[in-house]
């Protein structure tokens, strides 16, 4: 008798496959097919059909229609599934239910004796028992005869027979029964007895994963009672399951009762050690999301490659059986992970030693960005972990209590890196160094790194002491400066700088901006060697730092990847703003950081200042006046209205009264965009939540956005008789937090909803205890991150380890609705623009569209290239399908139009590349798909660019190059930067005045993003292939991702956006639009052009005196927002071009005229101050501002000004600094800057 059984992943190979033996001898054959073998099934039922199939495998793999169809043709069939319809089946259902009775555990002796069953119901004469009972946990040792179902017993063997001393050291290793029962635990008995040689007691606890949702929760998982039995014994758990191991977020309060770190240990499927050292990936998409993303919703951390599979033998099957081998390095380096958290269990708070680490983009203005986090006062919060230290008996000596006082101490002795105004001499004289490295100390420590990498740092560097930080005094060797300082035990450090060197910023020094891989220099390294060796563990104060995004695998990193080299195994404790998910995932994964999140600051609706109000108001008279045909009142208005306009920048460049209606009606758009638009009131502190009126007001602006499931706050102002305004929701809601009960139903769960929620938001007066928590070696929590803005209040509380959405599940279909919507805004208004749909949109896609959006960007894109995506019914997105080209509408002016499949071109940010891998696939799939339908080119852009490309490629391709990969790669369209790197590029060439002219940005946007991700491509150089589809685009688009975040905040909008804009224009010689969508309180995206999202983002914030008189109340920290945004505003104007004379003339207006404000920045900040003028003039010289003569004084005037102030601070150096010149430098002019691709 011959039987079939199909599998999916999840499948007992070697057990099966004994059974198989087992049967034969029976006369059964048993043949076992992999699910995805697909190719060959045909051509096996082709050479005989078998007498049965059981099908084990479910609607969730790709095919299964078609395995559905070739089973029917088996005539006798049962499906083991429970998602395979009934109908399937030739038999009755008490033959799956008792088959499926058989199979339910992982059982040799059951799996044999269900077959034999199944062949007593196609009717042999065999004999079968009733399936045996099945225990499938317990603990296991390699070196023990039998296991043990009570951890007392197995420790007390432990101690007994091996010697081992069980106090406060048991590390409970959880795997999966099934390992045990296909005896494929050469993994888990290397790290058992490596536990061992490391001092530890080794416990692997065996479990079947996922416990029964519908039992009592002690019942659930008896793995959990295992562990718990240690009690104060346990110092560790490591898991090595994959997926989820608890079934709900409410059920990691089992995980908190034991306050033990969860370590995360990864088996790669179907790839060898050697396979993956040399992999830029290090785990696949498969592990990605099993291994890393799934365990992380119950709060496990550092996840580590420990085992790997063997290598397959020839001929054999790639599906086939194969043993997981440890990778040894790998689980030396966890071990002593274990002992560094276990130590800080242990230690006394008084002995532990503890650095903090504050970030500093150099890029920005170093002196200026001290201390530097999203949302973050970080000086002070800073300040109060220390306080909060010191009251629990660690060591801080005489730290400062406050943060100002701790910022004057930091810049006082000039604790920081070298920069424009300051000097390793400066730094070395008036104390601002912790310790001082020389080569007897430092080159040990670089001979005992890879080869590779000591390799690499001294040719991208030269050799120690290298070219950054180096103190050189007469008749003295020289020595790298680490900076900081020191209180008792703690130290407070600025994170140093990653890809420059020297006192100056220019082409020359910003080595990154040349390759984006370099290493990092020889001071990065010996900063972080002396933070390993001095201490217990390490806080990297607030978002984002340098550390996770340094070169390396994605996730699931070696020796040889430079955050692991930086860290070592020191505990790394990371407070990150709650609602950027991808970089705190970033962080999570490539610099093993425990998170602690924090709360957003206090955000509402723009605040409209009296002049503002005046406009709206005459706007609103204007309307009428038009309405009523009073040219008399149009005229007046229009005579007082013009220069409040011009005031505001809402005016274009020279303004002659021309156009008139079309100014006002962009002046509308833009106050209307401005009001909904979000402005934060300061800075969060660690721990200090907002009082009520704060939280109210955090209530209103979420309920300001209409969204699935939230109160419907405007139903009860009006059933109150309340006008609905912003002031008035939030004194109804302080009301409401104050128990005011209202006694309708909708009023009721308003007041509950918000009472409830500002009790969460309060709960951000944990954050310091949880990072307090950490370093006593405890366990945080985990909970979801997103935007409190977009109405996700299971964000809250705060002070958690935070993880993203199950990216599986994307994009939602919700977000399927949002992103056709948007695409096709964009078609019709290119339609009303310029007659004709656009060829080629161009689209940066970044993780806050996964993480925060539901992927409402990524059904944009698949929507105008014409597809849509597939779900199974589970909701998970299974792959896309095709739309019909005559399905393809877009309605203009209230009817339908038939437009065409519009190719798109997707530059991804790293994030994207390295935590979202299933969009890219998404978008892959349905570019070949479109590519290859047989469809007219003036329909079908898709297919017309890859024929053009194609072409292109086999003129200018390596002969050696064959067809089939220049067709693949014609049709790749999602490109990013090269693996382990991150970026654009042009940021940093603009920050360096890097840059002559368009083409030299150009050619950094190209270099930097030319990288292929499709078409089976990680990372393939493909700059030809990216540059030939940039120069057809038509349209660069961007969509706000968040409320909190606009196009001024964050000068990687200037870089992406702008850039890719640049880069058509220059390239291509198009005249490529710029498109926004503003994301604010409406809840509703309409596509704007640049300027009107423009002058609302500065109208909501810079220009905005409520968000200024917010920014004066943080002094430094402050004065570096203005800075920051000033200085993106530099970047807009030279990649798009259109920033206009009177934004810049605006900023001359609010920062230097107004003699208050510009002593403020000069006070609390003067190299914020100095870098705002070096912008202006910058701007000026390049001819991206007109400035008239008395603006231009002003701003000569307070440069000088600062300039001597900086002089003066900086005293007598006899080193070479470079202030506030600016030095042009570009590629041309420096040896070691050789761009892969060029202009011809």
């Amino acid at each position: 008798m011959r039987i079939v059984m199909i599998h999916g992943w999840m499948f007992n190979s070697r057990t099966w496959r004994r059974v198989s033996d087992e049967l034969a001898a029976e006369g059964v054959q048993l043949e076992l097919w992999p699910f995805v073998n697909q190719e060959q099934w045909e051509q096996r039922l082709a050479d005989g059909a078998p007498d049965a199939v059981i099908l084990g495998s479910g609607p969730e793999m790709n095919g299964f229609g078609l395995i559905m169809d070739l089973c029917r043709q088996i005539p006798k069939r049962v499906g083991v599934v429970p998602e395979i319809p009934n109908d399937f089946d030739t038999f009755g259902p008490e033959v799956r239910h008792a088959l499926l009775g058989y199979l339910a555990k992982a059982h040799q002796g059951n799996y044999a004796m269900g077959i034999r069953y199944f062949c007593a119901a196609l009717g042999r004469a065999v004999e079968y028992a009733a399936p045996e009972p099945v225990t499938t946990h317990g603990v296991y040792h390699p070196d023990a005869e039998q296991t043990f179902d009570d951890a007392k017993a197995y420790l007390d063997w432990l101690a007994a027979e091996q010697g081992v001393k069980v106090e406060r050291n048991v590390v409970a290793v959880m795997f999966y029964y099934g390992s045990l029962v296909e005896q494929n635990l050469a993994d888990v008995d290397e790290l058992a007895r490596m536990i061992q040689r490391h001092g530890l007691a080794p416990m692997c606890v065996f479990t079947e994963g996922v416990g029964d949702g519908q039992r009592p929760l002690p019942e659930r998982y008896p793995w959990i009672g295992l562990v718990r039995a240690v009690g104060d014994q346990l110092a560790a758990v490591c898991n090595f399951a994959s997926g989820r191991f608890l079934n709900r977020p409410d059920e990691t309060i089992l995980l908190e009762e034991l306050n033990t770190p969860v370590f995360q240990l990864i088996r790669l499927h179907g790839v060898t050690p050697e396979e993956w050292l040399e992999s830029p990936e290090g785990v696949g998409n498969h592990s990605l999301t099993y291994a890393i993303s799934q365990p992380e919703l119950a709060g496990a951390i550092e996840p580590a490659v420990l085992a790997a599979q063997t290598p397959a033998e020839p001929g054999q099957d790639r599906h086939g059986v194969r043993e997981f081998t440890p990778v040894r390095e790998r689980m030396e380096t966890m071990c002593r992970r274990v002992l560094g958290w276990r130590a800080l269990r242990l230690t006394p708070n008084s002995q532990k030693r503890v650095t903090v680490v504050l970030h500093n983009p150099p890029c920005k203005g170093a002196e200026a960005t001290v201390a530097t986090a999203a949302g973050l006062d970080a000086f002070e919060s800073t300040a109060r972990l220390l306080n909060a230290m010191r009251q629990e008996g660690y060591d801080v000596g005489d730290a400062p209590t406050s943060g100002e006082a701790l910022k004057d101490l930091i810049l006082g002795r000039k604790a920081i890196s070298e920069f424009r105004w300051t000097t390793v001499d400066e730094i070395a004289r008036k104390g601002g160094d912790v310790y001082r490295m020389g080569a007897a100390e430092y080159l040990p420590y670089l001979d005992s790194l890879p080869a590779t990498i000591k390799r690499q740092v001294n040719d991208d560097w030269g050799e120690f002491p290298g070219e950054g930080m180096v103190l050189r005094e007469d008749g003295r060797e020289p020595v790298l400066l680490i900076t900081g300082v020191k209180f008792g035990k703690t130290h407070v450090m600025v994170q140093p700088k990653r890809g420059c060197y020297g006192a100056k910023c220019n082409g020359e020094v910003c080595r990154i901006l040349h390759d984006p891989a370099i290493s990092p220099p020889h001071h990065w390294l010996a900063v972080y060697k002396y933070i390993r060796d001095n201490s217990d563990a390490v806080v990297h104060m607030g978002s984002e730092g340098a550390l996770e995004f340094l070169p390396g695998k994605r996730a699931g990193l070696s020796h040889q990847c430079y955050p692991e080299i930086s860290l070592g195994e020191l505990p790394n404790i990371y407070p990150y703003i709650m609602n950027v998910p991808g970089e705190g995932l970033l962080a999570k994964r490539r610099a093993r950081a425990v998170l602690v999140d924090y709360l957003t600051p206090i955000h509402v609706p723009s605040p409209q200042d009296d002049q503002s109000l005046e406009l709206a108001e005459m706007l609103a008279q204007y309307a009428k006046a038009v309405d009523m045909g009073d040219t008399e009142r149009q005229e007046a208005l229009r005579q007082r209205m013009t220069p409040i306009m011009t005031k505001l920048a809402l005016t274009p460049a020279g303004y002659d009264g021309k156009n008139f209606e079309r100014v006002v009606d962009t002046a509308r758009r833009v106050m209307e965009l401005s009001r909904l638009a979000l402005c934060p009131l300061g800075l969060h502190v660690l721990s200090e939540p907002p009082e009520r009126e704060g939280r109210a007001q955090m209530l209103a602006s979420i309920l300001a956005r209409p969204g699935e499931g939230l109160p419907d706050l405007a139903a009860a102002l009006e059933a109150a008789g309340r006008a609905d305004d912003f002031d008035n929701r939030v004194d109804f809601i302080q009301g409401l937090l104050a128990d005011q009960t209202l006694e309708d139903q909708a009023g009721q769960k308003l007041g509950s909803w918000s009472r409830d929620v500002a009790e969460k938001i309060g709960m951000a007066s944990r954050e310091i205890p949880q990072v307090i928590k950490f370093l006593e070696g405890g366990y945080i929590e985990p909970g979801l991150a997103g935007s409190l803005m977009l109405g996700k209040t299971q964000t809250l509380p705060t002070g958690r380890n935070f993880h993203a959405m199950d990216p599986t599940a994307l994009p939602s279909a919700a977000a399927w609705e949002v992103g056709r919507g948007i695409a096709d805004e964009i078609l019709a208004k290119y339609m009303a623009e310029e007659g004709r749909f656009p060829e080629s949109v161009g689209q940066n896609l970044w993780s806050m569209d996964g993480f925060k959006s539901d992927g409402e960007i990524l059904s944009q894109i698949l929507h105008l290239i014409g597809a849509r995506p597939r779900w199974d019914s589970r909701g998970v997105t299974i792959g896309i399908q095709t739309v019909a080209l005559d399905e393809l509408t877009v309605e203009i002016d209230g009817k339908p139009v038939k437009r065409p499949r519009v190719d798109v071109l997707v530059q991804t940010s790293g994030i994207v590349r390295d935590m979202l891998p299933n969009f890219l696939e998404l978008i892959d799939q349905a570019v070949d798909a479109v590519g290859a339908l047989d469809e007219p080119e003036d329909r079908n852009y898709v297919l017309k660019h890859n024929r053009e490309r194609l072409a292109e490629l086999r003129q200018d391709a390596d002969a050696t190059m064959g067809d089939e990969k220049l067709i693949k790669l014609a049709a790749c369209r999602v490109f990013s930067s090269q693996p382990g790197s991150y970026g654009i590029g042009v940021g940093l060439a603009l920050d360096a005045s890097a840059w002559e002219n368009d083409a030299d940005l150009a050619e950094v946007y190209v270099n930097w993003g030319g990288f292929a991700y499709a078409g089976g491509e990680y990372g393939a150089e493909a700059r030809q292939v990216y540059a030939g589809h940039i120069k057809n685009l038509d349209v660069a688009y961007m969509k706000q991702y968040s409320p909190e975040y606009d196009m001024v905040d964050c000068g990687c909008f200037a870089s992406y956006q702008g850039g890719m804009a640049q880069a058509a224009r220059t390239i291509g010689g198009r005249n490529t639009k710029l498109y926004w969508s503003a994301n604010n309180t409406s809840g509703k995206y309409q596509v704007d052009d640049f300027q009107t999202g423009l002058k609302a983002a500065l109208g909501a914030k810079l220009f905005n005196p409520a968000w200024l008189a917010e920014m004066k109340k943080h002094g430094y920290s402050g004065a570096a927002e203005v800075s920051g945004k000033v200085n993106n505003l530099f970047k807009w104007s030279a990649t798009s071009k259109e920033v206009d004379k009177g934004v810049f003339d605006g900023v001359v207006e609010r920062f230097l005229r107004d003699k208050q404000t510009m002593e403020w920045l000069r006070a609390a900040n003067p190299y914020a101050l100095e870098e705002l003028t070096r912008r202006l003039l910058e701007a000026e010289s390049r001819g991206l501002w007109l400035a008239d003569a008395g603006d231009l004084a002003v701003v000569q005037a307070a440069a000088l000004c600062v300039e001597g102030d900086l002089e003066e601070d900086l005293g007598q150096v006899t080193e070479e600094f470079q202030g506030a010149k600016v030095d042009v430098l570009t590629a041309k002019d420096v040896e070691k800057w050789s761009p892969g691709w060029t202009i011809n």
